[in-house]
């Protein structure tokens, strides 16, 4: 019986890897990087793509025009847009027809290695940064710092690009998820009526161990792979945690209710999933 139950476990283990198969379902969230352009300009944005195609968008063709993108563009956002196509880069990015004023929310497919276009209206050029730069998570957020420039010519200049992210209130968020799930885990264990001493402390600790386990795993999914994977191999890695949690159960918290032992597995580990998700999201 138990070597049958270790083989179940160990298949849904090697499944888990199997859920990082990319969905093309519309139905799924897409990645999104948002860059934000800090200046004392008017600019409109966009980010050249090191691909020539990703998802439905591509390069813009020199004799593609504005109006075959939008119904109605500002006269700056048409000559940012003309400016952007005709743009020739030395190390062949190209433009893919998104543009936004100061900065850019890309929520659909964004380029995955980049430079950043910025047009200046007032000036009519275009300045491109030298570096190229990637996604660096499943919502990647950035924010760039341009200098005071000679606005004589079209430029390639040095951005200081850096993550917009705040890794204290992850890690905060983080430490909140496990407290907070292993606290309703001790509760529905009273509800259960394991309320001895040594029964309330193997509970902890193994809530404790499983609990930071879980949240670690589902915070670098969610991170880098988002939530649809998240969630897929959030369910393998409960079931694989449910069984584990009723063997050890069954063994410490009593083998003549073994069936009380599993449900309160089963229920607290259904709570806390749920809990933890809806933190995260």
């Amino acid at each position: 019986m138990r070597k049958r139950i270790f083989a179940w476990l160990l298949c849904l283990a090697l499944l888990i890897p199997l859920t990082t198969v990319t969905a093309y379902a519309d139905c799924a969230p897409k990645p999104t990087t948002s860059v934000d352009v800090i200046t004392n300009q008017q600019i409109i944005v966009t980010l050249l793509a090191q691909e020539k195609r990703y998802g439905p968008n591509s390069a813009i063709g020199k004799e593609e025009e504005p109006e075959d993108w939008y119904e109605e563009l500002t006269d700056d956002e048409a000559r940012a847009w003309e400016a952007f196509r005709d743009y020739e880069d030395p190390d062949g990015f190209s433009f893919w027809g998104e543009l936004e004023w100061h900065g850019i929310d890309w929520n659909y497919y964004p380029p995955e290695v980049f430079k950043i276009a910025v047009y200046y209206p007032a000036y009519d050029i275009v300045v491109v940064s030298q570096q190229t730069f990637e996604r660096y998570a499943f919502h990647s957020d950035f924010r760039v710092w341009l200098d005071v420039m000679d606005f004589s010519q079209n430029q390639i200049v040095s951005m200081d690009l850096q993550k917009d992210f705040d890794w204290m209130e992850e890690i905060w968020e983080f430490l909140c998820r496990v407290v907070l799930t292993v606290v309703v885990e001790l509760v529905i264990a009273l509800v259960f009526g394991y309320r001895k001493k040594k029964q309330i402390l193997t509970v902890f600790l193994v809530n404790l161990v499983t609990q930071v386990g879980l949240n670690v795993l589902l915070s670098l999914w969610y991170f880098f792979d988002g939530p649809f994977d998240a969630m897929l191999r959030l369910i393998l890695a409960e079931i694989v945690v449910v069984t584990v949690e009723s063997i050890f159960y069954v063994r410490k918290l009593g083998r003549e209710r073994k069936g009380l032992a599993v449900g309160y597995a089963v229920v607290a580990n259904l709570t806390s999933v749920m809990l933890g998700w809806v933190m995260i999201d």
